[in-house]
């Protein structure tokens, strides 16, 4: 039976006379429904066969009633009032197979030559059969049909099977109406082979099969949906693995549920595609967040699928998971930015150390470094502190980029105290630099974080400004990169504070040889032969002349040993660790005279501690038995941990006096001429290493190759260091004599 909607819509085309042919929007505008749900009224009107249609151009199509005027279903005008031509013609015209029977009979009164063509059958032959040997597998089913024609009127469709003359079965569309032909009750029956309908139904039950098949087992993510990409007819498993939630959860609410585990930053613009998608499907990438918070990347296309007429039936889309190539494109990404980042940090450090080396005092070396990493565009501000070894307490120095900072916060060295907990008393305890990349999330920061939201930085660090195990203080510095402080970041730091921390040193020692004041330091370790298991005879007497520092923290060591005691010397060589080896300068003579020879020291303890605060080991010998050794220290030096060094070196060594004492007021002093030259540290050990060598001897107890051999450089290298380091003195000197015009 027809419904009302159907019904409605074939009124237009009696309206408009039979064979008239309309337009899909014609008939639209006629019924007053929109245009899909007038294409698909259209569509049932032909596929029960009231309605023909065809193409006009490229994407046009028509639709048209033919004229079938010779009969009528009961609820039309009567079969005399048609033209037995007119019945004629559509038999004729028409392409589906027309039979007229009379079902209660058992009588096939009428066929068209579609009708022979379709069962294979010759006219008069066919008019002999009956409708039962037609169907003669679905005779139940072909009678309830025509009860339902004759009870419900017209327009009645079924699929029944046929049997041809060659013994085939094929499937076949009927779309009957009961008619009166010369006063007798008839049917009137269009049928449609529809074999090709089912071979293609078959066909793409197939595909689906293969295509389900196919899609289970790929590791692309693979969907698909109705004409309306909301109704998710099938996700495969990769699908559900992205998503991480199972299909039915995927299924569910208005089968857009996938869209609340795409990223929130790309949700809108999946969204927007996905709406857009029977148009012209989508290729987006975007990110799915999972249950457990993980993030993957898709590399997603969907195509809507199209009927012949152009209507969207299926929207299949296949998605890649890229996150690995994002994760490495990232990766990249970062690691171009890192570079970029350290080339710059680099600039700015090598800046730093080049000001730093500058400058002649510390209090100009602080001032510099915190300005130079104020004034750089990757930190907002630093400040330095000097740390006292005695009282453990932080003595704020220097601030730049930021005014008053350094007096409001709290610093200790004290690991018990919150305020020691932080970046600055862990880097003070460890002598390395300690990182806060994130201020408001490291507990140990919890004292500072409003002083931070309020001078608004977000990461700090903490370094140390050490120098051979010295620290001379800490710099602080703060900036607002959310990338900072990384492990390459942090090296470059450390070796900023390193540089820092020498630059300081270097200034301490040249206070030292210019003070006038100095701090003696006396030791003595009795029966020190005995203490280092070594024979001497009781009047050895071995004296320690000149102490050369080195690269790497080795020495070069001269010395004199009364006659024939370098075999002690020697055997102190294979006793003290820290001396590596001993050579006689000149000729090793038995007679009354000393002996000169040279020591190569590597790391020794006591030098370092020395060395490193400005002092130097004015004295040291063997004599009676004891050795005694006499240390001169900058004033100001904590004098405490030389003592610790020494007395930890040597445990047998006792201190025997600690006072203040005034350099001789000598006039022109070695120190005062060298500082006056001012050479550089190699140019300088180059020089003492050659004069206390013998080179300037005549004849030369060294020659050149030796010196440098002791000194570990080239002999070219040795003599350009020293042919300089002669040409300042005597430029230092020369030009203070006058000079010549």
């Amino acid at each position: 039976m027809l419904t009302d909607a159907l019904r409605e819509t074939l009124d237009v085309f009696d309206d408009a006379g039979r064979g008239a042919p309309l337009t899909t929007s014609e008939v639209t505008d006629a019924v007053d429904v929109g245009r899909r749900s007038t294409y698909d009224r259209l569509d049932r009107l032909v596929e029960r066969g009231f309605l023909e249609t065809k193409e006009v151009g490229a994407r046009g199509r028509v639709w048209w009633r033919p004229p079938t005027a010779t009969v009528t279903t009961t609820s039309e005008r009567s079969v005399e009032d048609r033209s037995e031509e007119l019945l004629r013609a559509v038999f004729e015209h028409s392409n589906d197979a027309i039979f007229v029977l009379d079902p209660y009979a058992d009588e096939i009164l009428d066929v068209n030559d579609a009708s022979c063509e379709l069962l294979g059958y010759p006219r008069e032959e066919l008019l002999e059969l009956g409708p039962s040997d037609c169907h003669p597998d679905e005779l139940e089913r072909f009678r309830a049909f025509v009860d339902g024609v004759f009870d419900g009127g017209a327009g009645w469709t079924d699929e029944l099977t046929c049997l041809t003359e060659d013994g085939r079965r094929i499937p076949t569309e009927i779309s009957a109406s009961r008619v009166v032909l010369d006063g007798r009750d008839c049917l009137l029956a269009m049928v449609r082979d529809v074999s090709g309908r089912e071979r293609r139904e078959r066909e793409r039950r197939e595909s689906e099969r293969k295509f389900w098949t196919l899609a289970e087992n790929l590791e692309e993510i693979v969907w698909m949906s109705s004409a309306d990409p909301s109704d998710f007819l099938y996700v495969n498993p990769a699908y559900e693995d992205v998503w991480g939630r199972d299909r039915e959860e995927l299924y569910a609410g208005d089968g857009l549920a996938f869209l609340d585990a795409v990223h929130p930053d790309d949700r809108e613009r999946v969204r927007e595609a996905y709406t857009d998608l029977p148009e012209r499907g989508y290729e987006e990438e975007f990110r799915v967040q999972q249950p457990d918070g993980s993030v993957r990347w898709i590399l997603g296309q969907a195509v809507p699928l199209r009927d012949e007429d152009g209507t969207v039936h299926r929207i299949v889309g296949i998605g890649e998971d890229v996150t690995e190539r994002k994760e490495r494109e990232r990766e990249l990404e970062r690691q171009r930015e890192h570079l970029d980042a350290l080339n710059k940090l680099n600039r700015v450090g090598r800046e730093i150390t080049d000001a730093a080396i500058d400058q002649s005092t510390r209090e100009e070396i602080e001032r510099t470094v915190c300005e130079a990493f104020a004034e750089s565009d990757f930190y907002e501000f630093a400040w330095m502190a000097e740390v006292d070894p005695v009282t453990k307490t932080i003595d704020k120095r220097v601030e730049a980029g930021v005014d008053g900072y350094i007096e409001n916060v709290a610093l200790s060295t004290d690991s018990g105290d919150a305020t020691g907990r932080g970046p600055t008393g862990r880097a003070i305890r460890s002598q390395e630099v300690v990182p806060v990349r994130n201020v408001f999330e490291d507990p140990a920061f919890e004292p500072w974080r409003d002083v931070a939201r309020q001078y608004g930085y977000r990461a700090s660090a903490a370094v140390p400004v050490v120098y051979e195990g010295t620290m001379y203080g800490v710099v602080g510095v703060y900036t607002t990169r959310a990338d900072a402080f990384s492990d390459d970041e942090c090296r470059m730091l450390a070796q900023l504070g390193e540089t820092v921390g020498h630059a300081i040193a270097a200034t301490e020692r040249r206070r030292a040889l210019l003070s006038e004041e100095v701090v003696k330091l006396d030791f003595r370790i009795a029966d020190a032969f005995d203490t280092f298991d070594v024979d001497a005879s009781p009047g050895c007497r071995i004296a320690i002349d000149e102490t050369i520092p080195l690269q790497d923290d080795d020495y070069l060591v001269y010395g004199h040993a009364s006659a024939g005691d370098l075999d002690v010397v020697r055997a102190l060589t294979d006793t003290v660790s820290s001396w590596e080896s001993m050579a006689p300068l000149g000729d090793e003579t038995d007679g009354d005279e000393p002996t000169r020879f040279k020591l190569r020291l590597s790391d020794p303890p006591v030098l370092g501690a020395v060395t490193s605060r400005g002092g130097r080991v004015e004295e040291a010998v063997f004599e009676d038995g004891d050795y005694r050794m006499s240390i001169h220290l900058p004033p100001g030096v904590d004098t405490r941990d030389v003592i610790n060094t020494v007395q930890s070196a040597y445990p047998a060594s006792e201190m025997v006096t600690r006072r203040r004492s005034q350099r001789p007021d000598v006039d022109a002093s070695p120190s005062d001429v060298l500082c006056g030259a001012d050479l550089t540290e190699r140019q300088r050990s180059t020089l003492e290493a050659a004069f206390f060598g013998g080179f300037f001897e005549w004849p030369r107890e060294s020659a050149g190759e030796d010196v440098a051999d002791a000194m570990d450089v080239s002999p070219p290298t040795f003599h350009q260091h020293l042919r300089t380091a002669q040409r300042k003195v005597f430029e230092s000197i020369l030009s203070d004599a006058g000079g010549v015009d």
